[in-house]
């Protein structure tokens, strides 16, 4: 028997503008924290893309949405533009899961 170290299992930040869609297997959301480590109102999802974690962070819309995912499925997430609401403008996403 011997110790094996555990690697602190950092997430790349997924960049729609330059990356385009996000394909993967939605592993976990948590709170999204700021630079000084408080929480913040919305969450950070972790997907996990051809054996890199990517995070995301959400939003109102996905937010919502991820609510009805669940972990271990594998979803597409498209960002398609910001979108004006009520209070002023939003970035709008469309989420799609696979269905056998």
């Amino acid at each position: 028997m011997a110790w094996k170290e555990l690697k602190n299992q950092k997430s790349t930040p997924w960049m729609f503008d330059s990356e385009g869609e996000l394909e993967g297997i939605y592993l976990e959301s948590k709170n999204a924290k700021n630079k000084q480590g408080k929480p913040i109102t919305f969450h950070a999802f972790k997907i996990e893309k051809s054996g890199e974690t990517v995070s995301v962070l959400g939003g109102t819309v996905l937010d919502r949405v991820f609510s009805q995912v669940e972990k271990g499925t594998k979803v597409k997430i498209e960002y398609i533009g910001e979108a004006e609401g009520k209070n002023g403008n939003y970035k709008n996403y469309k989420v799609s899961t696979w269905e056998e």
